[in-house]
């Protein structure tokens, strides 16, 4: 995913540079007081962009070519430049016009062949139809002009239209170019088309939507990638905000190049107009405001929680509400300077905050300075971008390639990710590995028979088991812990827990404690041991403890607010010992009591932790104590005990993984 984000971001930065460079291929020929001189064209030479001054006649939508004579209105006509909003011209009447109709006047190449195409250039909001003057055929159209907002149906696509096949190629052909425009800034417009061969037109066009259209769906990969990501790791919401932003960004693709009106026709895009700028302006802002949410959850803490932040976030909600309640684009567009003004301070501002922040920030110092560079990339571009468009149709569009590059920062912050996830990886893999060896191996102790079971929820775990034999007296001491939640943390206490047995062990043989006072002692020492650690993190723990002689088999039991003991007779079979007791790591000075019991020759004992009965199946099932106290009469020793656990939890927990660690110790006198 690193790399695929990466390549989409040069993708981007190539694919934008090459359409980019087509739009701008410039050409020998323009239109002059509504003439074009083709005559000693070579196509060879590159398209023919019809830039330069036109004939226009202002509030006057003409299609019939009988109704009027060309020579009238060619002279009535005023000369109107191409590509400049008619608010800016110097005439008055073109000045107050939102619809006209151009006139324009071809001098074709003789003799010539090949089929030639008229191009639309994408327009701004803009509707327009070319018609012949001689055949009154209709060659092209864009949408469909009219005399008021509410009859005209703007459409913004680029398209390609033959025109050799409707002309045949005279020598000099006459076009009456309707066109109106009712919303972009209050001014109508007309970017200048193209001519050149069919094929190549076709080609340029197919080309660059096969382009948006990997552009998008690489977008929606990414979109969809991390938001798995996001189900997967749920603590992770910065996955879920990037998802959001790419999804906002493909969204805002479609609206500003109308590629769903590929799909529909220009008769169906009435109301498709309708939500364009509402679904553009929304999308932008929701980009915005999940790009402030991103960072914060990438770097937590970066933004703060002042009330300016708080009154930024009722602005994009209020911002964004008015794309939905605002009736047309006409009121719309009367408060678009709000929508450009918000997005230069959001994005200045989190430029600022980042790089004022990252001085004092230690974790995130380097992904807090990379992305104030890429924010201060965006800023400038959108800036530029937005003030050039005050003046001229054509921008640059410098925010697609700053977007492109803020996707090879979110490649670089990925394999960073990636690197710390790495080396997390192998810190909790060697972690894994110590708290194993913390487990007891094989002991050869005589008369002893003795299985376990142990499944942690994470790589490492909470539970832990130990069982401890003193040779001069003869007694064994064995233990079930469980120290609250899982992973690392919960593995140190355990660790902590173990360490502390195995030193008290040492203390019991050298003072050769009885059963009793050595399994007291062993619980005390345990208790001392963890209460340090535990109050700091919050961790607690329970226990079972019990303790025989192997010689006479009495002994003792203690629990610590831990699951019972199930003692397995010979001769009455499997019963629960209830026995309740405080939980370790509260209170050095605990009540700890111990019950008296006695194992024959072949009983044993199950000490287990609260996983076995408390981890769901696929369908929500637990294993039940009664089918367990079941099972364990058809098993005659502790190694069948533990298979026939061990085969219960797998016909329930199957392939899901477990919510809670889970031991299961079984001990006792052979027979």
């Amino acid at each position: 995913m690193i790399l695929l984000s990466f390549t989409f971001s040069i993708f981007f930065l190539i694919s934008d540079t090459v359409i980019a460079d087509s739009k701008e291929a410039d050409s020998i020929y323009k239109v002059s007081d509504g003439i074009l001189d083709l005559r000693s064209w070579d196509p060879s030479q590159g398209e023919v962009k019809l830039s330069g001054t036109w004939k226009f006649i202002p509030s006057q939508l003409i299609r019939d070519p009988k109704s009027h004579s060309w020579e009238d209105l060619w002279n009535q006509a005023d000369i109107a430049a191409t590509g400049v909003f008619w608010n800016n011209h110097g005439n008055p009447e073109v000045n107050n016009a939102r619809y006209g109709t151009y006139l324009l006047k071809v001098l074709w190449p003789r003799d010539w062949s090949q089929p030639l195409a008229w191009g639309e250039a994408m327009g701004i909001n803009s509707a327009f139809e070319v018609i012949d003057w001689q055949s009154g055929r209709l060659l092209a159209r864009s949408g469909f002009p009219a005399e008021n907002l509410a009859d005209e149906i703007p459409w913004w696509m680029e398209r390609v239209f033959p025109i050799s096949g409707a002309l045949d190629l005279p020598d000099e052909s006459w076009f009456l170019i309707p066109v109106s425009c009712f919303s972009y800034h209050g001014g109508g417009i007309m970017i200048p088309p193209v001519i050149d061969l069919y094929e190549n037109l076709f080609q340029q066009l197919t080309y660059k939507r096969f382009i948006i259209h990997i552009n998008v769906g690489f977008l929606l990969v990414l979109a969809f990638y991390h938001t798995i990501l996001y189900f997967y790791l749920r603590s992770e919401r910065a996955n879920l905000y990037f998802a959001m932003i790419c999804a906002s960004m493909c969204m805002r693709q479609y609206t500003t190049e109308r590629i769903i009106e590929d799909f529909i026709g220009v008769w169906g895009t009435h109301w498709y107009s309708l939500l364009n700028f509402r679904i553009e302006y929304a999308t932008t802002t929701v980009g915005v405001f999940c790009l402030q949410r991103y960072l914060e959850c990438l770097m937590p803490g970066i933004m703060g929680r002042t009330k300016a932040i708080k009154f930024w976030q009722i602005l994009a909600l209020g911002l964004f509400l008015s794309t939905i309640f605002i009736p047309n684009y006409d009121m719309l567009s009367r408060i678009l300077p709000l929508f450009q003004i918000f997005y230069i301070i959001s994005i200045a501002s989190f430029f600022a905050l980042l790089l004022n922040r990252s001085r004092s920030m230690n974790k995130d110092r380097i992904t807090a300075r990379i992305f104030s560079v890429l924010l201060f990339f965006l800023w400038a571009s959108v800036f530029f971008d937005i003030v050039v468009l005050q003046f001229s149709i054509k921008s640059p569009m410098l925010a697609h390639y700053s977007i492109a590059i803020f996707f090879v920062g979110q490649s670089i912050i990925l394999a960073r990710n990636y690197q710390r996830a790495f080396r997390h990886e192998r810190n909790l893999e060697e972690a894994k590995q110590v708290q194993k060896a913390f487990m007891p191996g094989e002991q050869s102790i005589p008369d002893l028979a003795v299985a376990s079971y142990y499944q942690s929820a994470e790589q490492t775990g909470g539970d832990w088991f130990d069982y401890h034999y003193d040779p001069g007296t003869g007694n064994i001491y064995a233990l079930v812990g469980d120290v609250t939640g899982h992973g690392i943390a919960s593995a140190l206490i355990t660790g902590t827990a173990i360490g502390a047995a195995r030193s008290s062990i040492h203390f019991i043989r050298e003072h050769q404690m009885g059963v009793e006072e050595g399994s007291i002692h062993m619980v005390r020492t345990i208790n001392e041991a963890i209460i340090p650690t535990g109050h700091k993190v919050r961790k607690l723990m329970t226990m079972a403890l019990v303790s025989w002689n192997m010689n006479t088999g009495d002994g003792c039991y203690i629990n610590l607010g831990h699951q019972p003991l199930i003692k397995v007779s010979r001769r009455l079979g499997p019963k629960i010992v209830l026995k309740g007791g405080p939980i370790l790591g509260l209170d050095q000075n605990i009540s700890i009591e111990a019950q008296p019991f006695t194992l024959e020759s072949g009983d044993y004992v199950v000490l287990f932790s609260d996983g076995l009965l408390e981890n769901p199946g696929m369908q929500g099932q637990v294993l039940k104590m009664r089918k367990i106290i079941k099972s364990l009469r058809q098993a005659d020793n502790p190694r069948q005990a533990i298979d026939r656990i061990q085969s219960m939890t797998k016909e329930i927990w199957q392939d899901r993984d477990i919510e809670d660690d889970c031991t299961v110790l079984a001990l006792g006198r052979s027979a």
